[in-house]
């Protein structure tokens, strides 16, 4: 009875995939950056990142979630409002969550699974926020920080498949504006 207790307690758990299992290999996207990475003034919907999701496989895909992270100064919570992922004019995420330094979009809800791309093509994501704060100096440079926060997975199988390159979307640089104050009865004296 000890040794089946200490065998049990002991035994290494691994975590299994689809290729220990058959043999099956998991198709590989490839994620190109875009964008101009122009000047973000405050009090304006923007975009704040583009990025291309090449799908070279024969099968379909379903983006779940995607996490980025702010390499920029800016403090994401303060500086972005009402942030989405966009497919052309057509809003494809369901909601955000903005910390500090990183913005994760949501994708599926209870109708549907998720954004789904197709086979054999590419889809170009665009990133938009309304910006609400910024500092001078203030920038923000969204990038993949960690190969799992990008949830994506094959439709048929369910097999969750990841982005093995990291990525760096372009550098935008934030204008706070000015704040000019005129009263009337001033006038310029020399």
């Amino acid at each position: 009875m000890k040794t089946l207790l200490f065998t049990l307690l002991f035994v290494p758990f691994f975590a299994v995939s689809a290729a220990d299992i058959s043999g099956y290999e998991l198709p590989e996207l490839t994620v190109t950056p875009l964008g101009s990475g122009t000047l973000l003034k405050v009090g304006r919907v923007s975009e704040i990142g583009r990025f291309r999701i090449q799908n070279s496989s024969r099968k379909k895909m379903v983006l779940e979630s995607l996490t980025l992270r702010n390499y920029g100064k800016a403090k994401l919570d303060m500086a972005l409002e009402n942030s989405g992922v966009y497919v052309g004019n057509q809003l494809v995420s369901n909601g955000a969550f903005v910390d500090r330094k990183n913005i994760t979009f949501l994708f599926g809800s209870a109708v549907s699974e998720g954004f789904t791309i197709p086979a054999a093509s590419s889809v170009i994501f665009s990133l938009q926020s309304m910006i609400a704060y910024a500092r001078p100096g203030d920038d923000i440079e969204l990038g993949l920080r960690y190969a799992e926060d990008f949830v994506i997975r094959e439709m048929s199988s369910g097999f969750q498949t990841s982005i093995t390159e990291k990525f760096r979307l372009e550098n935008y640089p934030l204008h706070p504006g000015n704040l000019n104050v005129l009263r009337r009865w001033y006038r310029y004296r020399r």
